[in-house]
């Protein structure tokens, strides 16, 4: 059993299609198809189902899966301790940011990790869901996200600055004058769904209402564009158009929490260059956080 073979597992796993993975790692389909019958034949049991596009885990597989990735994030902790001790830091931080959270915070992240810490850092913008799963997939070292009022079992975070999900208007809307608002006096607004809002989903269903959805996106400019041409509104935190001068932000209540923070894997040793921004983010969050 080699190494490479888990790895592309792994990757094939995770987009259930062997051409995606291939252009992902950069090698042939048919090196990535050899690897993984080689390791079936060695293990003597099927790992993947395929199909005429996609594959998909076994049962075996699943299991497999699972305790590879376990060894695969091992051995990259083991690389980074090892390196960290040596004298070939780590010093390219991987970091996941979602869309609205990048509008409030980028450029300013990696000024401040370059300039304050001599950190280089690779930014790879998603949603918070698909940054959760990297993290946890060690594609990731550090991810900023909003932090719902739930428990994240998978997750160890600091919290940069506390926040609460608003409803973001054009100044000009009949609501835009009002103190604060609740989620039934928005059963006639045209709402735009920050893709892909599951937040705000499952807090209009709570109130069962159907709302009237005229955009699902998660292009900021898009939204601000729409917004400001006063066709609809959305449900966010209202950091991400503080600097908009024709967006009027109106608290919801009962207040829904959605803190800004920084986390990592629980129970994953951090290369020291990772540690050092996530430390330092903690205790200066006014540097990204203008």
């Amino acid at each position: 059993m080699k190494l490479n073979q888990l790895y592309y597992f792994k990757i094939v796993c995770k987009y259930n299609n062997i051409t995606k993975a291939a252009e992902y790692l950069h090698v042939s389909q048919p090196a990535i198809t050899h690897a993984i019958r080689e390791l079936e034949k060695e293990l003597g049991i099927c790992l993947l189902i395929r199909t005429n596009k996609n594959v998909f885990p076994t049962q075996e597989g699943e299991l497999f899966l699972q305790k590879s990735s376990e060894i695969l994030s091992n051995l990259e902790a083991l690389t980074d301790e090892m390196r960290d001790l040596g004298e070939f830091h780590r010093t390219v931080i991987r970091v996941g940011v979602p869309a609205a959270i990048g509008t409030v915070i980028l450029p300013q992240l990696e000024i401040t990790a370059s300039r304050k810490l001599g950190i280089e850092l690779e930014v790879v913008e998603m949603t918070s869901e698909e940054a959760e799963f990297a993290l946890y997939n060690d594609e990731l070292d550090l991810i900023v996200l909003l932090i719902e009022d739930k428990f994240y079992p998978q997750l160890e975070y600091k919290v940069l600055k506390e926040s609460s999900l608003h409803l973001l208007t054009n100044k000009n809307n009949p609501l835009a004058p009002k103190k604060s608002i609740s989620i039934p006096e928005l059963q006639n607004e045209r709402i735009i769904l920050f893709y892909p809002g599951k937040i705000i989903e499952d807090i209009f269903k709570e109130y069962h209402i159907t709302p009237k959805y005229v955009l699902h996106s998660n292009q900021i400019q898009t939204i601000r564009r729409y917004i400001c041409a006063g066709l609809a509104s959305t449900l966010q935190f209202p950091e991400a158009f503080m600097r908009d001068t024709d967006i009027q932000r109106i608290p919801v209540l009962p207040s829904y929490r959605l803190d800004i923070a920084i986390g990592k894997k629980r129970g994953k040793r951090l290369p020291t260059a990772a540690s050092r921004l996530y430390h330092y983010l903690a205790e200066h969050p006014e540097e990204i956080l203008l």
